[in-house]
């Protein structure tokens, strides 16, 4: 039967018992629909509530691991974990004691580490790969003056005085050597010996060793200037002698008016004239060794042979005792001082005289002046001296002749290397910057 429409109006009794009928429907799926939202809602808020339950623990371990690798103490958990999550629990608890317990003996051998450097009088910097100071000692901060603490950048850190310093500090990183010969820095009136050694492990590193050399330095001066002016006392003191022999043996003669007199004259003033001679050159030998550095004059563009060929032939045309052969191109041309290059080559020369040579080669080429000669040679012992300023190997000499050579080819730009043999004579290369 169907129903009738809400506007119709009734047309009989019973009407409302029909109408009745026909809204049951209707309400039973209103209260299906109804039950099914219920279930619905109750269904996300279980979900939510276990979904809770097992973030709850996963947000503990994420907050126990940041503590853990900040070094801060875990926080305190609010409630157990569920029984599902005490197996990890149980496994991360252990490893945060393993990390605390790592950490704490690293913590203490670390303090052992700065306890030791703080004892020693040697600056002691520890450096990684980035330039990042790991470890300083007090002495090392007292040396360059600067605060050096943990992660700081040494290049950052520093002041410009010991750029030099950063320098060595930054090579070394750089290059995959073990170690290296002590570097010395001048900074004002101090000076510092620094010498690194790499840090093995994978993380690398360099560590830098730093000693102040000053007051050590200053001693060697004085020292060294102590034995120059007894050097030169010495030097000084043997013309003199024969001079004041020759004017006492004069004065005798003309006391004694002896006929040949005026042979006695002309011999002793020959001796005088050779012993002030030697006295001039003494005094030229020293002032040209502590001639500064910026007083010289500027290299020029030279021939090389032509002044070793001058060189040789007034060897050639004295009473030297030695042959001097010289074997060399036409020309050569070099970098260097005219004057300067005929004093080395006479220094050279008159050694191999004095060492008893017969036989003098000097060979020139492109860049390179070698002096070979077969006289006594030089003693192994004596040989890393040579280039002292104050050593000689024998009685004559003012110690001089070799430091002036060092010090004139190095103001060129060159380098001078010496090889010998006692009793084989003596080699040495002088190299020079060609044009």
């Amino acid at each position: 039967m169907a129903c009738r429409p809400n506007n119709t109006p009734p047309l009989a009794r019973g009407t409302s018992s029909r109408r009745a009928d026909c809204a049951r429907p209707s309400s039973r799926w209103t209260r299906a629909f109804s039950c099914l939202l219920l279930g619905l809602a109750a269904a996300l808020l279980g979900a939510q509530s276990a979904a809770r339950a097992l973030s709850r623990p996963v947000a503990d371990l994420r907050r126990a691991a940041l503590a853990l690798g900040e070094g801060k103490p875990a926080p305190p958990q609010e409630r157990s974990p569920p029984s599902e999550f005490e197996p990890v629990f149980g496994a991360f608890n252990r490893m945060a004691a393993d990390v605390r317990a790592s950490r704490e003996a690293l913590e203490a051998a670390r303090r052992r580490t700065e306890t030791v450097l703080a004892t020693v009088a040697t600056g002691v910097i520890a450096v990684d790969p980035g330039g990042k100071v790991l470890l300083a000692n007090r002495q090392a901060e007292q040396l360059l003056q600067a605060q050096l603490g943990e992660g700081v950048s040494l290049r950052d850190h520093l002041s410009a005085d010991w750029s030099s310093l950063v320098t060595q500090v930054e090579e070394a990183l750089a290059s995959h050597s073990a170690n290296d010969v002590p570097v010395e820095h001048t900074v004002g009136f101090r000076r510092v010996s620094a010498q690194h050694a790499r840090l093995a492990g994978p993380l690398g590193g360099v560590v830098v060793a730093l000693t102040d050399v000053t007051n050590m330095s200053r001693a060697e001066r004085v020292l060294a200037w102590g034995e120059m002016a007894r050097q030169v006392a010495h030097e000084i003191k043997n013309p003199l002698t024969p001079m004041r022999l020759g004017m006492q043996h004069l004065q005798r003669a003309w006391e004694d008016g002896r006929g040949d007199y005026d042979r006695i004259l002309t011999e002793t003033s020959d001796r005088m004239l050779g012993e002030i001679d030697r006295l001039d050159r003494i005094a030229r030998a020293f002032s040209r060794f502590a001639a500064p550095g910026d007083a010289q004059e500027p290299l020029e563009p030279i021939d090389i042979v032509v002044v070793a060929r001058e060189v040789a032939q007034l060897y050639d045309l004295s009473d030297a005792g030695a042959r001097i052969v010289l074997e060399a191109p036409q020309a050569l041309t070099g970098r260097a001082r005219p004057d300067e290059l005929n004093e080395v080559l006479v220094n050279l020369l008159e050694n191999a005289r004095n060492a008893g040579a017969t036989l003098v080669r000097v060979i020139i080429e492109p860049g390179r002046i070698v002096v070979e000669d077969d006289g006594a040679g030089i003693a192994a012992d004596a040989l890393p001296r040579v280039f002292e300023p104050h050593f000689s190997t024998n009685t004559s000499g003012s110690g001089l002749g070799l430091s002036i050579v060092k010090r004139l080819v190095e103001s060129w730009g060159g380098a001078v290397a010496i090889s010998s043999k006692e009793g084989r004579g003596t080699t040495i290369t002088i190299r020079y910057l060609t044009a």
